[in-house]
């Protein structure tokens, strides 16, 4: 086996640990989040208008960096969501998935990603590995990284 297959092999294991065996209804499925309709109130004012808070935001890093909760999220996206061969950097404002609106990153953290466009593992659903504060949680952190 090579080094890259290894590699991969370990990440797909780490990636996945944590959410298998809890998932009790596979067969749902939460949609992907919609854009905003024009005039409706942006996801960039979405941090001064009290939806994201710090504290929230704080959770979020905890349970993404592996501190809180189930989290697993930098095995696969790094520490502080900079990114791996396994999966994108998070911290910037180039989305390959979606809009990177707070609704989007929610729903992708719940759903995952079974099919990733650039990247070669798939992104697990966590939709039954988290609490649901938790979940607002890491997208709060997730958004905060890329709209600073």
């Amino acid at each position: 086996m090579t080094r890259a297959a290894l590699c991969a092999a370990l990440l797909f294991i780490a990636c996945s640990q944590g959410h298998l065996g809890r998932q009790t209804d596979s067969t749902r499925v939460v949609p992907p989040p919609s854009p905003a309709p024009p005039g409706s109130p942006n996801t960039a004012a979405a941090m001064d208008s009290g939806i994201i808070t710090p504290k929230e935001i704080a959770l979020g890093d905890s349970v993404f960096n592996g501190r809180a909760g189930e989290g697993i999220c930098a095995t696969c996206h790094g520490r502080n969501g900079a990114g791996t061969a396994a999966a994108p950097s998070l911290a910037d404002r180039s989305w390959i998935h979606g809009d990177g609106s707070i609704g989007f990153i929610k729903g992708t953290v719940i759903q995952g990603v079974q099919h990733p466009a650039q990247h070669p593992l798939p992104m697990p659903p966590f939709e039954h590995t988290l609490t649901d504060r938790q979940l607002q949680a890491v997208a709060a952190y997730v958004y905060s990284l890329s709209h600073k």
